[in-house]
């Protein structure tokens, strides 16, 4: 079924100004929206800000990366007998998601890239001057 199909009786029912009003009201929510969405992008925000959010996304991950090493005990049980292959298999798997998704939760990947280049940059420059 098509939208038009679903709001064709809507439309006999309203008057030519109020469709006009709903018209443009759509239009304006439509303009805000698209402004949001581009004040959200990275490409778009000044140096200040992306400092700022680089900062504080790299705190999220410390503290979050704290948090998985505290609850570490909780992957015991996937190590405690070395025979079984697939138990550690898979409690490295689960581990490694773990992480996976600590790293890429919300907006976090480009600043986890930011923070990598960052640290390579700096390890050049020590080497270069040694």
């Amino acid at each position: 079924m098509n939208n038009e199909d679903k709001f064709s009786d809507i439309k006999m029912k309203l008057s030519n100004e109020e469709l006009k009003k709903i018209e443009s009201l759509n239009k304006l929510s439509n303009a805000v929206n698209k402004r949001i969405k581009n004040d959200d992008h990275i490409m778009n925000m000044s140096i200040r800000n992306v400092i700022k959010l680089w900062a504080k996304n790299n705190i999220d991950i410390l503290v979050d990366i704290t948090k998985f090493f505290s609850n570490f005990k909780k992957y015991n049980k996937y190590f405690d007998d070395i025979d079984e292959t697939k138990m550690w298999f898979d409690g490295l798997k689960l581990i490694v998601y773990d992480l996976f998704v600590i790293f890429t939760k919300e907006k976090r990947i480009i600043f986890i890239g930011i923070t990598l280049l960052l640290l390579s940059f700096g390890l050049y420059i020590i080497q270069i001057t040694s």
